[in-house]
């Protein structure tokens, strides 16, 4: 999914010091900030897969069970990567979506689950690409961002 998909799609995002006031950004306006990723990922997926570690399928579980999730329910990887922690949910039987605004990424995470024989659902994007008819999901994760 591309922003082009919803040009005029506005999100609110709420700020943690006020609950209750409520930012509107436009994509339009997320386009002119820079939010697009413009490829600066591409080269350091080798290097995601080689040098960083896995992430332990005990902590999994204990997040897991700290949020009361159950095999089958929704998780969002926002800026998975390489699919680490995506991956590592579907293990577990969690409904999985992969999200990460870099292709490249994309394809290994895609490789990463194919090898561990899992499903993940990929989707190409990152924050600013979010939209009302994506989830609900139960728990969304962002490792190592």
């Amino acid at each position: 999914m591309s922003r082009s998909d919803h040009p005029k799609e506005s999100v609110g995002v709420s700020r943690s010091d006020h609950p209750k006031e409520s930012i509107g950004v436009s994509w339009s306006d997320q386009q002119k900030i820079g939010q697009d990723s413009g490829g600066r990922f591409r080269s350091t997926v080798a290097y995601y897969d080689r040098y960083r570690l896995d992430y332990p399928q005990r902590l999994l579980a204990r997040v897991m069970d700290l949020a009361g999730l159950k095999a089958g329910d929704p998780v969002l990887d926002l800026g998975t990567g390489t699919g680490m922690l995506a991956t590592g949910f579907a293990k577990l039987g969690m409904a999985v979506t992969a999200m990460d605004p870099e292709p490249d990424m994309l394809a290994a995470a895609a490789e990463r689950a194919r090898a561990a024989g899992v499903t993940v659902d990929l989707a190409e994007g990152g924050s600013a690409d979010l939209h009302p008819g994506m989830g609900p999901y139960r728990l969304v994760t962002m490792g190592r961002s």
